[in-house]
């Protein structure tokens, strides 16, 4: 009787067990998926957090940049700035530079491209290239305009670089050209190759 107990015991443990091991297999293979998910979220999570981290730096890369941009803008601006009012004093210190050579080399004097003069009405008097006939618009808006206020008392003025009328990227600042009495009688415009 003892032995057909055990028989029955082990009969049914193995029943048990062939039952149960579908379940276990189910279980396992669930267990095994979890994990992968779980590990594959972190994995992106991790990834996410790095890729935030990498385009604040980026970021602040970007602003850095614009900062220093900024910076060499106005440094040049101002150094173009003083090449006008340099070539304006030398002009009306020395007056024999109102010619084409003499403007040309104040022009390599002073690390520029060229210099023009203007008269009150806003005509080019001279110019060191060549370009004579000239005249400063008169309409808002237009790139050389903005020369204009050199002869209704500004001092000097420095335009943002942009494309001449043959397309190249210049810069111009200009000067107003004082009398000994200190009246406007036209302003000096110089012309430079902005830094890159």
């Amino acid at each position: 009787l003892l032995a057909c107990r055990r028989e029955e015991r082990d009969t049914g443990a193995r029943a048990l067990i062939r039952k149960s091991m579908p379940v276990a297999v189910v279980v396992l293979v669930v267990l095994i998926a979890a994990t992968w998910f779980m590990q594959t979220l972190c994995s992106l999570s991790f990834r996410m957090m790095q890729n935030e981290v990498d385009a604040s730096n980026i970021r602040g890369t970007i602003r850095k940049y614009e900062t220093v941009q900024q910076e060499i803008t106005e440094r040049n601006n101002s150094c173009t700035e003083k090449m006008a009012e340099e070539a304006a004093y030398m002009i009306t210190r020395f007056p024999e530079l109102q010619t084409r050579e003499g403007l040309a080399d104040l022009a390599e004097m002073i690390g520029c491209e060229g210099i023009r003069i203007f008269d009150t009405d806003g005509k080019t008097v001279m110019s060191s290239h060549g370009k004579d006939g000239f005249v400063l618009s008169e309409e808002p808006g237009a790139q050389s305009y903005e020369f204009r206020r050199l002869l209704t008392g500004t001092e000097s003025y420095c335009q943002p670089p942009a494309p001449n009328e043959d397309g190249e990227v210049h810069q111009y600042a200009g000067a107003s050209l004082l009398d000994e009495k200190g009246n406007n009688k036209g302003l000096v415009q110089v012309d430079t190759i902005p830094y890159p």
